[in-house]
């Protein structure tokens, strides 16, 4: 997963989803960084891009009190 973000201001999702990228293997991940220098960031693997997900997103996923399942009514 290549994590990368744009210098401005706003909102996270303004400055950081454009540049959440996922590819196949290392190279690919490589080519794209190379094809695309303007954008900063870095490369994580698997556990570090879990590791990143869980710390970003553990706490709002958290606040959901219902499973999806029962939502839907298929507990």
């Amino acid at each position: 997963m290549f994590i990368g973000a744009d210098a401005g201001d706003g909102p996270s999702a303004d400055c950081c989803c454009d540049y959440r990228n996922l590819f196949a293997d290392h190279a690919a991940a490589m080519s794209w960084m190379a094809a695309h220098p303007q954008v900063p960031g870095q490369l994580l693997d698997q556990a570090e891009a879990e590791q990143l997900g869980a710390s970003l997103f553990g706490p709002i996923l958290a606040l959901t009190t219902v499973p999806l399942a029962a939502q839907r009514g298929l507990a």
